[in-house]
């Protein structure tokens, strides 16, 4: 006789998976995109942002050479106001962005019926942000104070009245 045999369809193997899987390619995609170009932008919002700080403290910094500090502890001092700074944008922005995740992913799982998929995370890439946010703010700091530098005490020590403030290079 003829014998049948009996197969055993599972998730792994079944056409909902394949489907599920096409679908969501698009998404996967999107979720490595959209976060690295959030980044970059956020990256050169805390360079300008840092920029402006120094700028609008042209003043203080004026007074500070005039009292006889040298540029070099001048922006020292600004580096160490910032990193408290950076560091604590760093925790806030991952805490935010982590739940904002777990929100969205929660949305698309119950939208498009896909299976329960845990949440994780690379703490290399955790290191990599604070390492460049950091990055970003001192190169922020010491390039702002260098085009400040230049400045005579007594010509920065009036501020920014009257004069047109330029964006140094990034």
């Amino acid at each position: 006789g003829s014998e049948k045999v009996l197969t055993a369809e599972t998730y792994e193997n079944s056409v909902l998976k394949r489907e599920v899987d096409k679908n969501t390619q698009p998404l996967a995609a999107i979720s490595v995109v959209l976060p690295i170009a959030l980044f970059v932008i956020m990256l050169f919002f805390l360079y300008l942002f840092i920029g402006q700080i120094i700028r609008r403290n042209k003043s203080e910094i004026g007074i500070l050479r005039a009292l006889g500090f040298e540029v070099k502890e001048i922006a020292q001092l600004y580096s160490a106001f910032m990193l408290p700074i950076t560091l604590i944008g760093n925790i806030l922005g991952m805490i935010f962005g982590w739940l904002l995740l777990t929100a969205i992913n929660d949305v698309y799982q119950e939208m498009l019926l896909l299976p329960y998929c845990s949440s994780s995370f690379n703490i290399l890439i955790l290191l990599l942000v604070f390492v460049l946010t950091v990055l970003v703010g001192q190169a922020a700091v010491y390039a702002n104070i260098g085009s400040i530098s230049g400045t005579k005490p007594a010509e920065a020590m009036r501020g920014n009245r009257g004069s047109v403030s330029k964006v140094p290079a990034l």
